[in-house]
């Protein structure tokens, strides 16, 4: 992406929110979704905290232009170690002040278990309620088959 950016030209409309998303929203202690993790994923434990922030609380670090007006319309490109479905339970906000084009997201469904199948259905949900499409490259996938679909998604909202 940032090769694709520097070609184009459009390196200074870019903006990284470099911060740690958080995934446990939806719960009232960390022992509980550490609980619904599969073991590969469980978090390490670690004796200083982290400052993570859900898909939401990114509306309170959007930068302005240097002409101090809003940015309106986004990308999103998330790596959480195979965990990205979950970060979309708390995204409705951010979804509703920018007009999120496209987000490329990792899509694991190696394991086959009902847990992953419940995560991967709530993203499938979310991203359907918003008029998102999921696509392959540009190669539109069958919604109901997605526990075939490669590593890497595309879902391209539908305008």
């Amino acid at each position: 992406m940032h090769k694709a950016a520097r070609q184009n030209k459009i390196e200074s409309n870019i903006v990284l929110v470099n911060r740690e998303i958080s995934i446990a929203t939806n719960y009232s202690s960390a022992t509980q979704i550490s609980n619904e993790l599969p073991k590969r994923s469980q978090p390490k434990q670690r004796q200083d905290s982290i400052n993570a922030i859900d898909l939401d609380d990114i509306v309170d670090y959007l930068p302005k232009r240097e002409d101090e007006s809003k940015f309106k319309k986004a990308m999103i490109r998330i790596e959480i170690g195979g965990l990205e479905p979950l970060a979309f339970r708390r995204a409705r906000k951010l979804f509703d002040k920018l007009d999120i084009r496209v987000v490329l997201m990792n899509w694991q469904c190696e394991k086959h278990d009902e847990l992953t199948k419940k995560h991967l259905n709530e993203a499938i949900e979310f991203f359907a309620s918003q008029n998102y499409r999921p696509h392959l490259l540009d190669i539109p996938l069958d919604i109901n088959d997605y526990m075939r679909w490669s590593f890497l998604v595309k879902w391209i909202k539908q305008v």
